[in-house]
Formats: structure tokens, sequence, C-alpha cells
């Protein structure tokens, strides 16, 4: 891997983080905005 690609790598990556029941209802519009699917889009996100 050159130095080019390994920069790209470390601002690209993808975190994930375990989000407790209590604050999911405030996950979606906290990071995404006002979505009005998000009610129906929330338990299929977080069911993977």
């Amino acid at each position: 891997m050159n130095t080019q690609n390994h920069q790209f790598a470390e601002h690209t990556a993808i975190t994930a983080a375990v989000v407790p029941d209590e604050l999911r209802i405030g996950f979606w519009p906290q990071h995404f905005g006002s979505i009005p699917q998000w009610i129906t889009l929330e338990p299929r996100i977080f069911a993977w």
C-alpha cells in the first residue's frame, strides 16, 4: 500500500457504535436530519 492510499483509508474508515435503545429515537434526526421516512427505516437499519 502506498502512502496516498494509506492516508485515504484513514480518512474514509467506517466505524460502528452500539446505540442504547433509549437513545435510538434521537439518533436518526441527530445524524441525518429531518427525513419523514426515518420512523419506518430506523428498525431496518438497527436490525442488521
